[in-house]
């Protein structure tokens, strides 16, 4: 089967993966949708491309793998079919990629912990810089630390229009696994959390 390869552009992250044996102990979940759109009436799906993209999944192609193998299996189980480019109701377009954060902790009073994320901003949703504690005199022993978050955004696009009508953001905190396995469970969460809001109202209903 011809791979679709996607003729609109979306903003993406320009960002890079930790290696192959990494995922996250929690994910968080933005989502949005055009609410014109009849939802009821999708039923079939294929996957596009971005050309010209340079992101995680594009350097991780084994990650890739996981990822659609993983949304296959999900939107399959809940009676979604996979079909020919020219024939699905919709296409489902994947990319993925790591922020640094800077953690801080002052010691110096009760509650002195307070965040400082480097900003990213991603298609209408953004982490914004944001400074707390300050008329607060620092303590003795101020810790600073660094960690990374994973995001993985999955645009579903009208097939017949080429426009956007639904997005999920799954982010969570990067950590080290020891196995595959281990790997495949962050993958699922990612894709089972993030689907959780497709369609909307998904939520409230059991298909």
């Amino acid at each position: 089967m011809k791979k679709n390869i996607m003729k609109f552009s979306i903003p993406l992250l320009s960002l890079f993966f930790i290696a192959l044996l990494t995922g996250c102990s929690t994910v968080s979940v933005n989502y949005d949708y055009d609410n014109t759109v009849n939802f009821a009436t999708i039923h079939t799906y294929t996957w596009g491309e971005i050309p010209g993209v340079d992101d995680t999944l594009t350097r991780d192609p084994l990650l890739r793998k996981r990822f659609i193998a993983s949304i296959d299996n999900y939107l399959q189980l809940q009676g979604y079919q996979k079909a020919d480019p020219a024939l699905a109701d919709v296409l489902i377009v994947i990319q993925a990629g790591v922020d640094e954060k800077m953690r801080i902790i002052d010691w110096g009073y009760p509650g002195g912990y307070y965040g400082y994320p480097h900003g990213w901003y991603l298609g209408g949703y953004g982490t914004h810089s944001a400074y707390g504690g300050f008329g607060y005199a620092y303590g003795s022993r101020i810790d600073v630390s660094y960690y990374e978050e994973g995001t993985l955004v999955v645009d579903i696009v009208d097939n017949a229009k080429k426009q956007l009508v639904w997005r999920g953001v799954g982010t969570g905190i990067i950590q080290r696994y020891a196995s595959h396995a281990e790997l495949q469970e962050v993958v699922d969460e990612y894709v089972q959390k993030i689907f959780h809001h497709f369609p909307p109202g998904n939520e409230k209903t059991v298909r």
